[in-house]
């Protein structure tokens, strides 16, 4: 569902739109590892959605309401859907565990690469001026040109996501 109350399926619109990809960012409001992303996180969806690529927010956080997402959708600038995943369906879709995470994904569903958006963050309290890999950005290059994406996971530093409390 998304923060104005709409069911939303990533995949189906993708498949729909013939885009050539999904990229999901893994967010909560309270991370601030994934709050200091919001900038990258919107020059990549402007430099990608014209290229095919559909990006929505994820707010893995199962407590957040919508008012509360779509108000920190405004602070940190997101112009993409914002999706609330309670239940953590997509998480566990594509086994996200930290926030900023992100899943990028074929129309149907197949899984092409998970992790990390870049290295700025070599790992908890050492931050770069800037990033030496930019792991999504690439990754998207070569989905975007029909290749294989050559590192396919790569291991994202950030806040843990809460468990749903459901089995």
């Amino acid at each position: 569902m998304d923060v104005k109350g709409a069911t939303r399926q990533p995949l189906a619109e993708a498949r729909q739109k013939k885009q050539k990809a999904v990229a999901l960012f893994f967010v909560t409001a309270d991370c601030p590892i994934s709050n200091r992303f919001a900038p990258e996180i919107e020059r990549l969806c402007h430099d990608f959605e014209k290229r095919g690529v559909a990006f929505f927010i994820v707010h893995a956080d199962p407590q957040i309401k919508a008012a509360a997402a779509a108000a920190h959708a405004r602070e940190y600038g997101f112009s993409c859907p914002v999706l609330l995943d309670r239940e953590h369906d997509l998480v566990k879709l594509c086994g996200a565990t930290v926030t900023p995470e992100t899943a990028v994904l074929s129309p149907q569903g197949k899984l092409l690469y998970r992790g990390r958006i870049d290295d700025r963050f070599a790992r908890w309290g050492q931050m770069r001026a800037e990033p030496q890999q930019r792991d999504l950005r690439l990754a998207l290059d070569a989905v975007c040109a029909g290749q294989p994406v050559r590192v396919a996971r790569t291991k994202a530093i950030g806040c843990y996501i809460e468990e749903t409390g459901t089995p």
